[in-house]
């Protein structure tokens, strides 16, 4: 009897210890967009590569910033083009190693070397679009011009994102002026324009989602987000770019200079850049890759939506938003104080 009891001790015992001897799994924390994920890719990720992934959302390039700047630890992120060169510049990316990317030969080279980061020495292409207004077709007569976001009859009936940029940006082509401007005199003639849109706004928004709720009409935001609204046949939602103008977003993942955990943000870009994964992706946000081996998987509505992949008359008068520097605080001055005056 106390040899069975001494056996079943040890085996009890040997469990204990194999369970205590396994090795925690990695951590990969992921910072990016809402709705800008597909809804298998994060589990499918973690499945392939036993590890856990902690996954959070910012509404804005500049709060995403200013979260990497103060000290919060990422291993993934997922700034704009404009962005990226502002972390390139504040020292905040770590450099890619593309020889870790077995992948990378999936890419469109016309979507390599751009002006915000010639070499993609930190930052590897994930998805592009354009950004326009959203209505309910019920209530609202589709918008020939922007302006319809300071019409005062649509007062607490409109939602945009807390952008400066893309909101200060398409004012200025409103006007007819570029939304990279620092001439005082273009600059100056948004401001009166800023606070009536500060009026009419009843909330600033991260997930566009609350348009489909009934209290918002009217919502000007990146077109991924919109599109997936109109998609979802909810509250007879449609997306349009007034004006044939609009301002052009290039979505990117880059690794933080302070990631804990580099071999895995590695493995997961090379996993985003699969054919069939960045596909799944697209079909489900509803943006353009850069993946040119994807296209054999992107769904036909997508490569067809002329609000996705835009026409050319429209992509002549598109805008890049760039990085000005210390130009940069104009804008957000000018977006901070529009914001307190019109609270």
């Amino acid at each position: 009897m106390k040899n069975k009891i001494s056996i079943l001790t040890s085996i009890i015992l040997l469990v204990f210890m194999n369970s205590c001897s396994e090795k925690p799994k990695p951590i990969l924390k992921v910072f990016n967009w809402a709705m800008y994920i597909g809804k298998d890719t994060i589990s499918n990720f973690e499945k392939e590569n036993n590890c856990q992934v902690i996954y959070d959302n910012y509404s804005s390039n500049e709060e995403m910033i200013s979260k990497i700047r103060s000290g919060v630890k990422y291993d993934i992120i997922f700034p704009t083009d404009y962005a990226v060169s502002i972390l390139k510049r504040l020292n905040l990316l770590s450099d890619i190693d593309k020889s870790k990317l077995s992948n990378f030969k999936h890419l469109d080279k016309k979507f390599l070397n751009l002006d915000f980061d010639p070499k993609n020495e930190f930052s590897i292409p994930y998805h592009w679009g354009n950004c326009g207004i959203s209505y309910n077709t019920k209530k609202i007569t589709e918008p020939k011009s922007y302006s319809i976001l300071w019409d005062k009859k649509y007062k607490n009936k409109i939602a945009v994102i807390d952008d400066p940029r893309f909101v200060i940006g398409m004012i200025l082509k409103h006007l007819g002026y570029s939304a990279n401007t620092i001439k005082k005199q273009e600059i100056d003639k948004t401001k009166d324009i800023l606070d009536l849109l500060m009026k009419n706004i009843k909330i600033f928004f991260v997930n566009p989602e609350l348009i489909t709720n009934g209290d918002i009409d009217i919502v000007y935001g990146y077109s991924a987000g919109l599109l997936q609204l109109q998609a979802s046949g909810k509250n007879n939602i449609k997306y349009v770019i007034p004006e044939n103008k609009t301002l052009l977003w290039f979505d990117s993942m880059c690794i933080p200079q302070k990631s804990e955990n580099i071999e895995l943000a590695h493995k997961f870009i090379n996993y985003i850049l699969e054919p069939k994964v960045i596909a799944s992706i697209s079909n489900e946000v509803f943006a353009a890759n850069a993946n040119k081996d994807s296209k054999t998987f992107l769904a036909k509505n997508l490569v067809n939506n002329p609000n996705i992949y835009i026409p050319n008359h429209i992509m002549e008068k598109a805008e890049f938003i760039q990085d000005l520097g210390k130009n940069n605080e104009i804008y957000l001055d000018m977006w901070q104080q529009s914001k307190l005056k019109n609270k």
